[in-house]
């Protein structure tokens, strides 16, 4: 019964990490901003174009 118990509580733990997908230029203007609001597992998928900018990882 603790086996269950144990196992339920690591799903219900597990459920609200989840990584996101950040669209650049529907989503976040600029690559950079896309960069700042991304988080752990985060994946930013940026469209074809030209972008003038300087990017900053900040350890990201």
């Amino acid at each position: 019964m603790a086996h269950r118990v144990a196992a339920l509580l690591l799903l219900l733990l597990a459920l609200p990490i989840q990584a996101a997908t950040l669209f650049v230029p529907s989503d976040f203007p600029t690559i950079q901003s896309a960069i700042d609001s991304a988080t752990h597992g985060d994946e930013i998928v940026v469209a074809a174009g030209t972008y003038y900018e300087r990017i900053h990882f900040q350890g990201k």
